[in-house]
């Protein structure tokens, strides 16, 4: 303050300021000596702390939240597992794996048999062979009771059969064989209900070139109507779809006429026919004459 007032008399009373600059250079140094002993003072105060060493950012990505499910233990990702084989084993998968441990003994007549009897027959003939593990497991007859079906132990299979039909060919009565495999059925309509249907298969082999049927050829047409009718439909298989669409195509000599054939389309015998109320045939093929559910 002290040195204003000096300035200010100096410059009202000659009119200039000689020593403003040596004051104001004064007053700068007095203020920084000031402000370091301020500065001296305050780091003083402060307690001394341990430097650290700068944070390093990692390189990688920070993880992403994981969309799998938490691993759960053992025992339960067994059953899991076990629960999820067991479902993929549906009964469709179940009636193939049987079919491969079934061969299908072809006869000419129908005749009773002896399951037991023909089932240790067979296993004792394999047992002289020195085979120690049963190999059949059950003994039935087709739906026409005509043919034999032999089923197989698990560890066996139908073809094992066929390829060893040399041992046991002679414990059981029958005139060829066949495995059990996937057919093609087809319905032959026309056919004389005086037909024996022992005669199917000569009648299609000998008077259609390029066709053999298969399995066990029936009655489509039931027998209250055989009665009354004189022709009928007969169910015949073949072991390739090529034939079956052939004889779609081009008919079948049998019997003495030429026959139409069409597809067999299967039905549940549960399946009821909203048309005539009737049970094993398709709405869409159904003949009968309509009648009311009520």
């Amino acid at each position: 303050m002290l040195d204003l007032l000096q300035i200010f008399r100096e410059y009202t009373e000659k009119g200039q300021v000689r020593y403003a600059s040596s004051i104001i250079a004064s007053q700068v140094a007095s203020l920084e000596n000031i402000s370091k002993r301020i500065d001296n003072k305050t780091k003083a105060q402060k307690p001394s702390q341990p430097s650290q060493p700068p944070i390093q950012l990692s390189a990688q990505p920070s993880a992403r939240l994981s969309t799998q499910p938490i691993a759960q233990p053992t025992t339960q990702l067994q059953q899991k597992i076990a629960s999820s084989k067991a479902k993929s084993q549906g009964p469709h998968q179940g009636a193939k794996a049987l079919k491969t441990r079934q061969l299908i003994l072809i006869r000419t007549v129908q005749a009773p048999i002896n399951p037991l009897k023909i089932r240790d027959a067979i296993n004792n003939a394999f047992s002289q062979k020195e085979i120690d593990h049963k190999v059949i497991a059950s003994v039935s007859l087709s739906k026409t009771n005509q043919n034999i079906i032999l089923t197989t132990m698990q560890s066996f299979t139908g073809q094992y059969l066929l390829d060893q039909r040399a041992i046991w060919e002679k414990e059981v009565s029958f005139s060829t064989t066949q495995l059990n495999q996937s057919w093609f059925k087809v319905v032959i309509h026309g056919v004389s209900v005086d037909m024996e249907l022992g005669n199917v298969f000569s009648e299609i082999s000998l008077y259609n070139d390029g066709l053999q049927a298969i399995g066990d050829p029936y009655w489509l047409t039931s027998a209250e109507k055989r009665k009354v009718q004189k022709a009928g439909s007969i169910v015949v298989a073949f072991a390739t779809e090529k034939e079956a669409s052939y004889c779609i195509r081009n008919r079948v000599y049998i019997a003495g006429i030429s026959a139409r054939v069409e597809k067999m389309y299967s039905t549940p015998v549960n399946a009821q026919c909203r048309q005539c109320q009737g049970f094993d045939h398709l709405e869409s093929r159904c003949r009968n004459p309509p009648k009311c559910q009520l």
